[in-house]
C-alpha cells in the first residue's frame, strides 16, 4: 500500500487481503450466490448483530464491545440460540425463524 504497487488478484487471495479469485463474471457470480446461500442458512439475528457490530467501528459514540456485548446477549436469549443448541446436540441442521 505504501509504495503503490499493483498486484495481482492472485497475489492478493494469497496475502488474504480477498477470499476468492474468479476468472469470469459468471463465475463470480455464482460463488457470491453459494456465499449469499450459506449466510442464509444461519441464524437472522445472529446475522444482525454481527453487522450492527461492524458497523459499530463507525460512529464514535458507540463502544465496539458494549455493542458486542449487547448483541451476544440478544442472541443468547432467542429461540434460535435454543434451536441451535438443540440443533447441533442433536446432530441435524438447524431451523431458524429469526426470533
Amino acid at each position: 500500500m505504501m509504495t503503490g504497487d499493483m498486484i495481482t488478484a492472485e497475489d492478493a487471495r494469497q496475502l488474504g487481503l480477498v477470499n476468492h479469485v474468479m476468472p469470469t463474471k459468471d463465475e463470480a457470480m455464482d460463488k457470491a450466490e453459494q456465499i449469499l446461500e450459506k449466510i442464509m442458512s444461519k441464524a437472522p439475528l445472529a446475522i444482525g448483530m454481527i453487522v450492527d457490530c461492524v458497523n459499530a467501528v463507525y460512529n464514535c459514540d458507540e463502544n465496539g464491545y458494549q455493542t458486542e456485548a449487547n448483541g451476544f446477549a440478544r442472541c443468547v436469549k432467542s429461540g434460535d440460540y435454543k434451536e441451535g443448541t438443540s440443533a447441533f446436540l442433536e446432530k441435524r441442521k438447524p431451523v431458524f425463524k429469526g426470533e
